[in-house]
């Protein structure tokens, strides 16, 4: 009979813990998406835009300038 008494207090306490647990989470709201598409969105345009201008910019041609005689003679 103790036995039983123990048993059915340790429940009750268990079920009373549980609901207590329950009153003190926070309920979790739904994060929205649109943000992170927004950006992810304009990310993926911005790079788009980006690489089409490397690739239809024209090419870095590099010259060798003249020796400075050269140079110097072209002055005068």
């Amino acid at each position: 009979m103790v036995e039983l008494r123990a048993r059915s207090a340790d429940e009750s306490f268990t079920r009373a813990m549980s609901r207590a647990r329950g009153y003190l989470a926070v309920p979790e709201q739904p994060r929205r998406a649109w943000p992170v598409l927004l950006a992810a969105t304009f990310f993926a345009i911005s790079s788009m835009v980006f690489a089409t201008a490397a690739i239809m910019a024209p090419s870095v041609t590099l010259t060798h300038l003249p020796p400075s005689e050269t140079l110097a003679s072209t002055l005068h």
